[in-house]
């Protein structure tokens, strides 16, 4: 399997393993350091929230087992819904519970039922504890209906104000296919795409366009972007 920390951390300018221990690594402070002026006391995961279209739950779920392999100890969560899964779970829990998966396992996704099938947030209090056991936490924090783009409407995503890293997803299964066919939220990919269509202009001297940005009354968690186009 390719290392996708390693990966990650290439992309991001690092040189060296994105996880190991002892914790933390250069990468992680250079993360940490052009988010934060300054951190709080005590222990801090590195924590990591998945945004975007499909792909999301199997990339955590990859990063998670080879973190675990690696000597990390790993909390999965989500801010959204994500299906109940089938290993590591501790569902409705405490935070002992929480504890003795994390010990003895190197993964738990701790969650609260909500409808058949999925859970979601943990609450909270519960959370900043998990905080406090992990050294990396992956968040689910976007939900798409599996499909391969997604355009956020207001409130989303959810991400957790500790967020150092956000992964936004995008699949190459949406080319050559009907926008309406591959598109989350198609009715707002459509009204952006009207709105901005009179701001496409051709680069002078390049054959290629610029866009202008959009979604600047977003509120944004401060923390660094990464895309990620997957098939």
């Amino acid at each position: 399997m390719t290392d996708l920390w390693q990966g990650m951390a290439a992309a991001l300018g690092g040189t060296e393993d994105f996880v190991k221990l002892p914790w933390m690594t250069s990468l992680q402070k250079t993360l940490r350091n052009s988010v934060r002026k300054s951190l709080p006391a005590g222990h801090e995961p590195l924590v990591i929230s998945a945004v975007g279209a499909g792909g999301k739950t199997s990339l955590i779920y990859a990063l998670a087992e080879e973190a675990k392999a690696k000597g990390a100890k790993v909390a999965i969560v989500t801010t959204t819904h994500m299906y109940v899964p089938k290993k590591y779970g501790i569902i409705d829990g405490n935070l002992a519970e929480v504890t003795r998966q994390l010990e003895q396992g190197g993964i738990v996704v701790a969650g609260s039922l909500v409808e058949e099938g999925k859970i979601g947030f943990v609450g909270e209090e519960l959370y900043r504890a998990i905080c406090n056991l992990a050294d990396i936490v992956l968040v689910e924090a976007d939900g798409s209906k599996r499909m391969p783009l997604k355009v956020p409407q207001k409130g989303e995503p959810v991400l957790p104000d500790n967020t150092d890293l956000i992964v936004c997803l995008g699949g190459l299964t949406a080319l050559g296919k009907k926008l309406g066919e591959v598109c989350f939220r198609v009715e707002l990919a459509k009204e952006i795409l009207q709105a901005h269509q009179d701001k496409l202009a051709l680069q002078a001297g390049e054959n290629s366009y610029k866009v202008q940005p959009i979604g600047a009354d977003h509120e944004v968690t401060p923390a660094i972007l990464a895309c990620l186009i997957h098939y």
